[in-house]
């Protein structure tokens, strides 16, 4: 699981806008630097939540509708081959079938309750890495020489980059962490479903 590196991000352009807009544009990252510490790991958190609840209820969605569609045509197919004693004794295999699909349901998603939360711990020490790197951007934002400040007070362009392109690594890693988290829960559940296909072959 690996993120994007900071050297990746491309350096921001300054284009027509001069000294006095660039320093703005920075000394408002730095300030929003310590406040996105807090913020970006909740929202890593809860886009990680999130993305993890869609992926499963979409996975057995589809499970759930493609298990019923099977089970449709084969009932027509019989309707056609035997006689109304068979039908209805199919019909209450089909029943059971059913219950039993809803009891792996349930089972499938006490096994992702447990397993989202082996999570967190994987999630808070990703989240803790970006808030100490949202900090150390801060602390080297603030704690720039005076010799590299303009008249006006405000960091040199060169250093305003660096600094803007610090909180953007730190961003880009906490939406990493998110994405991360996502997949895994997307793959588990896939594997899941699998499990339940077999299964169900095996009844029929």
């Amino acid at each position: 699981m690996r993120g994007p590196r900071a050297g990746d991000i491309s350096k921001p352009r300054r284009g027509a806008l001069g000294h006095a807009a660039a320093a703005a544009a920075a000394a408002a990252a730095a300030e929003a630097a310590a406040g996105a510490a807090a913020a970006g790991a909740a929202a890593a958190a809860a886009a990680a939540t999130a993305a993890a609840k869609t992926a499963t209820t979409q996975q057995q969605h589809y499970h759930h509708h493609h298990h019923h569609h099977h089970h449709h045509q084969q009932q027509q197919q019989q309707q056609q081959q035997q006689q109304h004693q068979q039908q209805h004794h199919h019909h209450q295999h089909q029943q059971h079938q059913q219950q039993h699909q809803q009891q792996q349901q349930h089972q499938q998603q006490q096994q992702q309750h447990q397993q989202q939360q082996q999570h967190p711990q994987q999630q808070q020490q990703q989240q803790e890495r970006t808030v100490q790197l949202l900090l150390r951007c801060s602390i080297q934002t603030e704690t720039i020489p005076v010799r590299s400040r303009t008249p006006h007070g405000h960091p040199k362009p060169v250093l305003q980059q660096r600094a803007l392109q610090c909180t953007a690594a730190a961003a880009a890693a906490a939406a990493a962490a998110a994405a991360a988290a996502a997949a895994a829960g997307e793959e588990e559940t896939a594997v899941d479903g699998q499990k339940q296909k077999q299964q169900q072959k095996q009844q029929q």
